[in-house]
């Protein structure tokens, strides 16, 4: 976190993850005391800067909602993003059952925050849209993603259906555990009633309700005992 620490703006308040060529750290802003806390992600590695850096840029341009740019230094850059607090997603659906709607409405908030991933790549969008990186805010109702990029740290590359999966989860009747966060139950076909020509009543096929909207009614006649 040297060139971090070089530019004056920033101090270290924890270490979040650090390898070869890559420091996740929080930070709080010297220069502005609003008590909000960032996540800064460096890369010191020529291999990482190669392959990282032009995606960055290209998030700023697309202005992604609590990225607040990047710092350039002699032999590495960093991406500064907005931290937010809350229970760590697997942690909180392991402890609560919680109801329908507030499931519903969790649900909505990741699937909202999930879809603004598809403004970036999916080298970066892997690396932020994980389980690890999601935090619950019950006071607000809401599910943040934290974003600690670490690039050898991804959801792999069926990330956005494995997140599609979690949502149905969530919203259903099923626990979303941390050893399971993504289960859906197999539910048997759904059926609907009709009438038979001795006026009683079955269930009919799922198929049965796509009907041909021109077929003539004396093709097919009705009949009660």
């Amino acid at each position: 976190m040297q060139g971090l620490i070089d530019c004056g703006k920033y101090k270290v308040t924890e270490v979040l993850s650090s390898h070869s060529g890559f420091e996740a750290a929080l930070c709080s802003d010297v220069t502005v005391n609003d008590g909000t806390v960032y996540i800064v992600n460096e890369y010191s590695s020529m291999v990482y800067i190669r392959e990282l850096l032009h995606l960055f840029c290209a998030m700023e341009k697309q202005r992604f909602r609590g990225f607040r740019g990047l710092i350039t230094s002699s032999g590495s850059f960093s991406a500064v993003f907005v931290y937010r607090s809350g229970v760590p997603f697997a942690e909180y659906f392991a402890e609560r059952s919680g109801d329908y709607d507030t499931n519903l409405g969790l649900a909505d908030s990741l699937l909202r925050g999930a879809l603004e991933f598809d403004l970036i790549d999916d080298r970066t969008a892997a690396c932020g849209l994980t389980c690890e990186n999601a935090v619950v805010n019950a006071a607000e109702g809401q599910v943040y993603f934290n974003m600690l990029l670490d690039p050898d740290r991804t959801a792999g590359a069926n990330f956005r259906t494995e997140l599609h999966r979690g949502v149905c989860g969530m919203a259903g009747d099923t626990d979303v555990g941390a050893e399971n966060p993504g289960s859906v139950p197999e539910r048997e076909p759904y059926e609907v009633p009709r009438q038979t020509a001795e006026g009683k009543y079955k269930k009919a096929p799922q198929e049965a309700r796509c009907v041909d909207p021109f077929r003539k009614r004396r093709n097919v006649t009705w009949q009660r005992k």
